[in-house]
């Protein structure tokens, strides 16, 4: 048995600093002359140790504020404190120290200096940072402090950080039609935002993207009161996640389309459609058939000697009034007549909704 002790230099440091993974490869290379059993190999205990700190050191303290965020064209603060011993050797307006921001996995191959301050010799400082515009979003940065005289590398602040570069697009949105109206919702986004912007025009898609700080956009939930946008108006701006438009027109399609600001800057906005008044536009995902029936016996009526079909269903968004279902099993492109539509003789059945709003399920 033999004991083997290695000791990691700093470029070898270095290079797996705040790794999630390190491997280790032994090798062994045979030599002439040897007996056949000189080629088992057998590892036994493993330890990996550190050193404690000795000579000149910097430590970065906690940093405070994650998440942070940038845009492409605005920037984002943090305040870095750290520590440095012995501090006399770090002389007064003589020694610069800088703060160092890692790549977006917490590694310093080619670390952003993203400030410095003079020393004053004290042992303990903070720097005023500011992160660069663009940066990517990332949850596992770094930061730590260097000097220049003397020349040393401090230890990072030993707990990841988040950086989103804003701003984000809403989740989830959704646009439920009513008379003459329409509901409109969606989910914030992460990151950061000053406001959320919703446009409503009617028949077409948006096309032209938002520009500037939002200072040109009037917003009023009754459709052409605010802004012109486009081919329709501003319905909302605000920090909220509905809006009730109203002043709609029954039976037309109505594109709308949530945009989120920050700073200066747009995200690419989250689409949506109805038409007012024409019941809820259901679309792949929204409707489930669960069962069908096609020979129930309760009959159409008594002594009709006609089966009724009986289909059951679960709905993912409230199906409301004037909602129109075609059902068939006579398939579908089977008119000569109307290529591209349902078929229109036996096995076609039409059902409008009439009773008031049918619930969405709620998972």
């Amino acid at each position: 048995m033999q004991t083997i002790s290695v000791n990691l230099s700093t470029a070898t440091a270095n290079a797996v600093d705040n790794r999630a993974n390190m491997q280790v490869r032994w090798k062994y290379y045979y030599v002439s002359g040897f007996g056949n059993n000189s080629c088992n190999l057998s590892i036994d205990d493993i330890t990996v140790s550190s050193l404690a700190l000795v000579g000149d050191n910097i430590s970065t303290g906690v940093i405070g504020g994650s998440p942070f965020c940038v845009s492409a064209s605005t920037s984002g603060s943090v305040t870095v404190p750290f520590t440095y011993a012995s501090a006399a050797n770090f002389p007064a307006g003589a020694c610069t120290f800088s703060a160092e921001l890692s790549n977006s996995a917490g590694q310093f191959l080619s670390p952003t200096v993203i400030g410095t301050v003079v020393s004053n010799a004290s042992g303990a400082q903070s720097i005023i940072c500011t992160l660069p515009p663009g940066l990517g979003t990332g949850t596992a940065y770094r930061i730590r402090v260097t000097s220049d005289v003397p020349a040393v590398t401090g230890v990072d602040n030993g707990s990841d950080l988040t950086i989103y570069l804003s701003p984000f697009n809403v989740t989830s949105p959704g646009a439920n039609c009513i008379n003459l109206g329409s509901n409109i919702s969606w989910v914030l986004p992460v990151g950061c935002y000053n406001e959320i912007m919703v446009v409503a025009q009617p028949l077409v898609p948006f096309t032209i993207n938002p520009s500037g700080n939002g200072s040109a956009y009037t917003a009023n939930a009754t459709y052409g009161s605010g802004t012109a946008y486009e081919s329709g108006f501003v319905v909302y701006k605000g920090p909220g996640t509905n809006v009730t438009i109203s002043n709609l027109a029954n039976a037309t399609l109505y594109y709308f389309k949530i945009f989120v600001r920050y700073g200066n800057e747009w995200s690419s906005g989250e689409e949506i459609s109805c038409s007012p008044g024409a019941g809820t536009l259901l679309k792949r995902g929204d409707f489930l058939v669960v069962g069908v029936n096609a020979t129930n016996s309760c009959g159409a009526g008594p002594g009709t000697g006609v089966s009724a079909d009986e289909i059951s269903f679960v709905c993912f968004r409230d199906i409301t009034v004037g909602t129109t279902l075609d059902i068939t099993d006579n398939g579908y492109n089977r008119s000569a007549g109307f290529p591209g539509r349902w078929g229109d003789t036996e096995g076609v059945v039409r059902l409008t909704r009439t009773g008031g709003t049918i619930l969405q399920v709620l998972l």
